[in-house]
């Protein structure tokens, strides 16, 4: 959705963003809207685009039941923050199949719909599936529905339906040979237990034998692919999985010590004496860990910070989050509200590594450090290919740490990495070989020259001091920009007489006043006029280029 808004012409907008009123219990205060970046529940699924002109256009993706909802568009500028009172309503809705038998004879007809809680634009066409495979046979198909006529036995099975061009499929229905699950998706933290149970209805005429469940993703441990295999006798999750209720017409199964690679869509299964029956649908599981995202790394006094404990998934039953501080809980006087830690007029006595966790579980996030401030002479600089760039970093750790080394790091080589999460210095990089130096590391700042400078060599860098507590960085860094030198010009072929410009270019904006010098025919003017150094050549009737 895009908006458009048109500021009187005395302010200047800082900023814009997109805020949503039924996201308001998550706000520090009810009148103040907070943007849809820092909402947990919009946690990497929403991006904004245009944003520089006066005009936001807003993007979520992987859209939820939940997104259901009004959302704004508002502009922060130097005279305050402004909205609408409109904004743009938005209806999220699945796609479900109803019918009107479920356990049928041979000869009965049965009327399918894919519904939906609210009218689709563009007049989609619907799609059916059985057992995954598209309708394509004697059946009729008309709109939103799908009509079986005098079903015998091949038409029983999983019918699921589809909208064209959308790769949402919805939540299949069995005719016949029921399966039915208690819940379709489960938020399960890493470390605990999720339960999930099944319902199966065998027509009368069956027996059930045994029962059992199995996940697709583990298919490459099946001895063939087309037949499922019990989880029990799985690997992977040995010791971890118990099934119970099964004598029944129902199975619970729990998996414990749940690990990230447990998240995937898991399907009850019954044997009969007329053979094995299933799914297409199962319950779908997300298993996630904890994350502390934080609106700043390195603070000043005085300064508000917001930590929030982020999930890639949302946790049932209204978790109540817990916060560390150095590993002891956070009791003082800072708000806790849902997910998110917010650090009022910090001083010194809040610096320190903040992790979270859930109540009941042993589950504890990785801690973001707040302070151990790592501050840099400049935050971007513009460099001339093959000449020298320094680069200055202050650092402050708390008193009781020892700092043992420092060196620098740029995430664009993580690739060279021995881990993506462990930098590691720039002097152990090949591309950088006999091209870095670091100088006044002992006392609490440290400078890294980089020489011969590379189109390459265009990054962020950071500093990186190693103590006794561990390592400590910051997010900012400083952006370096090499740039090449470019000749533009205001004409090509020119007649005797003619004004031409010639443009001595660059990709950023070189600092120190440059003094650029010009060439003709490789031969630099007898006269000192400034120049443009180590560029290609363009030729203007006589041939003007430049080098360094």
């Amino acid at each position: 959705m895009t908006c458009s808004y048109t500021p009187p012409t005395n302010q200047t907008v800082s900023s814009v963003f997109w805020f949503s009123p039924k996201q308001r219990h998550h706000w520090w205060s009810e009148d103040q809207p907070e943007d849809l970046l820092l909402d947990g529940d919009y946690m990497g699924r929403v991006k904004y685009t245009g944003t520089e002109g006066r005009s936001s256009t807003l993007t979520i993706t992987d859209l939820r039941l939940g997104d259901s909802g009004v959302y704004h568009c508002l502009y922060v500028s130097n005279e305050g923050r402004y909205s609408d009172l409109t904004g743009v309503n938005i209806t999220v809705t699945g796609l479900q199949v109803k019918t009107s038998a479920h356990n049928v004879t041979e000869g009965q007809d049965v009327t399918l719909t894919c519904s939906t809680s609210c009218s689709l634009s563009n007049n989609p066409t619907f799609v059916w599936y059985k057992n995954g495979k598209m309708v394509t046979n004697r059946h009729v198909r008309k709109n939103n529905k799908l009509y079986l006529i005098l079903l015998d036995t091949q038409d029983q099975g999983n019918y699921s339906c589809g909208v064209q061009g959308h790769n949402l499929t919805s939540s299949a229905i069995t005719v016949d040979r029921e399966v039915t699950y208690k819940r379709q998706s489960i938020c399960g933290l890493k470390g605990s237990s999720v339960v999930m149970t099944c319902s199966y209805t065998p027509p009368t005429n069956q027996t059930v034998s045994s029962v059992f469940w199995f996940s697709p993703k583990q298919r490459h441990h099946w001895w063939s692919e087309d037949q499922p295999e019990d989880l029990l006798l799985d690997g992977d999750y040995m010791g971890r999985v118990k099934y119970t209720g099964t004598k029944g017409r129902s199975s619970t199964l729990t998996i414990n010590d749940l690990r990230l690679g447990d998240s995937g869509v898991y399907h009850c299964l019954y044997v009969s004496n007329e053979g094995r029956y299933s799914d297409l649908t199962g319950v779908n599981i997300t298993v996630t860990g904890l994350q502390v995202k934080t609106s700043a790394h390195n603070v000043t006094e005085g300064q508000d910070v917001t930590l929030t404990c982020s999930t890639s998934c949302s946790l049932s039953n209204n978790p109540t989050f817990v916060w560390y501080r150095n590993g002891k809980q956070v009791t003082n006087r800072h708000v806790r509200k849902n997910n998110k830690l917010y650090l009022i007029s910090l001083n010194t006595e809040d610096h320190g590594d903040y992790s979270c966790g859930v109540k009941g579980h042993n589950l504890i996030s990785s801690a973001v450090t707040v302070d151990h401030e790592v501050t840099y002479n400049s935050q971007s600089i513009c460099g001339l290919k093959s000449s020298s760039v320094v680069i200055t970093c202050s650092y402050t750790p708390p008193t009781n740490q020892t700092v043992s080394s420092v060196f620098w790091f740029s995430p664009k080589q993580r690739h060279h990495w021995w881990s993506e999460d462990q930098p590691e210095d720039l002097l152990l990089d090949g591309d950088y070989m006999g091209r870095v130096k670091y100088t006044g590391t002992e006392g609490r700042s440290s400078t890294l020259t980089i020489t011969d400078l590379r189109l390459g060599d265009s990054g962020v860098y950071h500093c990186l001091y190693v103590s006794n507590e561990g390592r400590y960085s910051d997010l900012t860094g400083v952006n370096i920009t090499v740039t090449g030198l470019q000749v533009k010009t205001s004409a090509h072929n020119v007649t005797e007489g003619q004004d031409v410009t010639l443009t001595c270019s660059t990709s950023c904006s070189l600092s120190n006043n440059p003094t650029f010098v010009w060439y003709k025919n490789e031969r630099q003017p007898a006269t000192s006029t400034p120049v443009c150094s180590n560029s290609s050549p363009q030729a203007v009737d006589t041939d003007y280029e430049n080098d360094a």
